[in-house]
């Protein structure tokens, strides 16, 4: 007699960019698109005098097209797939704003697990308060029945603000927000986290343990054992800028004429290939406004597979986005970043790499030029050594996967008495 096939594993995602939710047109009005077009003239006239000014709404033409919250969904949907095997998978996802009392009881219903899954979900402002979404969550978690785990979850927060440091000690954050995350944290069945800095953080503030595991783009490469090139007549040298409102637009000026300096440097001593790996819809113009500078750039706007194939082909690679430091390192491509945040600075403290991190007040042309001529030096042993250090999370990721298994097994079980 055939044995009877196991019913699907539901399981929830909830999530910064939900596939329905990706690359959404930013409708406007016929007057307010002629207000734009404007704008966007008037940089151009700014940019051709080398006058790094920037209406970046004017830009926009979709929303929620960042590349590296799209990796996580995507990634994390894989890696969960691949874990239960054996199973049949299906996902339903729903957004970080969307997690209401009425939704909270249907996941429950309708779910064997709801995954935190990734990103900076832990965001804090200058002042160490959460938003409000995190404030509803400690709510309305309490009304999700099912099993309930965050998975490489991280801290967003600008660099210099408030009272983290890069061991995430908090001991003075305000006592609502201390309220708020203790009253998540407790919920949760299990718990893993994309940096120390995190980890830190939730450890004090749970009673369950806390695995560091890395982000889940980390581990995007289906062939992690794939050679990277062994190196063409031309130096191939990737770029990344981040195009975000606040304190990064406020700087964003000075970090591209930096920038600007340390490529022509490299295109006339060196001879080196500029690939501009577009993370963001509104990156698009950063290519333009660099052809006005003289520098021959050739533009990437990928996905997948084809992006990693992208950033393994690199010699070097120069960036601002985290995520785009973390898919570089999973293919063993050397990377320097100029961190805007945080999150970037703990990214480089857990691969072993700050050295290839400059502070935005320390940029300069000079300086970038010696960093980058440390990494090209180093070459396949520095590739070989971000390499090693994927291979080890990836083997913390696996085993927080099996953690995963067990609550669900652990919870199928005592549902079936």
């Amino acid at each position: 007699m055939a044995s009877a096939q196991r019913p699907p594993l539901n399981i929830c995602l909830l999530l910064a960019i939900p596939a329905e939710a990706q690359d959404r047109p930013n409708r406007q009005t016929m007057f307010y698109g002629a207000k734009q077009s404007i704008k966007r003239c008037i940089d151009v006239v700014f940019w051709k005098l080398r006058i790094y000014h920037f209406y970046s709404h004017a830009w926009e033409r979709k929303i929620n097209t960042n590349k590296g919250d799209i990796a996580i969904r995507q990634n994390i949907s894989r890696q969960l797939t691949d874990e239960f095997s054996d199973m049949t998978v299906k996902f339903n996802e729903i957004g970080w704003l969307d997690l209401d009392e009425r939704t909270a009881i249907d996941i429950g219903r309708r779910h064997h697990l709801l995954i935190i899954a990734g990103s900076g979900y832990l965001r804090f402002d200058d002042h160490d308060a959460l938003p409000p979404r995190l404030k509803r969550d400690a709510e309305n978690l309490a009304w999700v029945a099912c099993p309930k785990i965050a998975y490489g979850i991280g801290i967003n927060k600008s660099l210099g603000k408030g009272s983290h440091d890069s061991q995430g000690q908090s001991s003075d954050l305000p006592e609502e927000t201390e309220h708020f995350l203790r009253a998540i944290f407790q919920q949760l069945d299990a718990i893993s986290v994309r940096d120390e800095m995190t980890r830190a953080l939730v450890a004090k503030r749970t009673n369950i343990p806390v695995s560091l595991t890395g982000d889940p783009v980390l581990f995007a490469d289906r062939t992690p054992n794939r050679p990277r090139p062994n190196g063409s007549a031309r130096l191939k040298i990737g770029l990344n800028i981040a195009l975000h409102e606040g304190q990064v637009m406020a700087e964003l000026a000075g970090t591209l004429s930096i920038c600007m300096t340390f490529l022509e440097r490299l295109q006339k001593e060196q001879g080196a290939e500029i690939h501009y790996i577009q993370h963001c819809d509104i990156e698009r113009v950063i290519p333009r406004l660099l052809s006005y500078r003289g520098l021959r750039v050739t533009a990437h706007d990928a996905d997948g597979a084809a992006l990693l194939d992208i950033y393994r082909s690199l010699d070097l690679h120069l960036c601002q986005m985290l995520h785009s430091s973390i898919m570089s390192c999973s293919v063993g491509t050397p990377v320097i970043n100029i961190p805007y945040d945080v999150k970037n600075r703990s990214f480089f403290e857990l691969m072993g790499l700050t050295e290839f991190l400059i502070a935005p007040q320390d940029l300069t042309a000079e300086k970038l030029w010696a960093v980058a001529q440390l990494a090209l030096q180093s070459g396949p042993a520095l590739s070989h050594r971000i390499l090693s250090r994927v291979d080890q999370l990836r083997g913390s990721s696996d085993g927080f996967l099996g953690r995963v298994r067990e609550v669900v097994e652990t919870a199928s079980c005592g549902a079936s008495r």
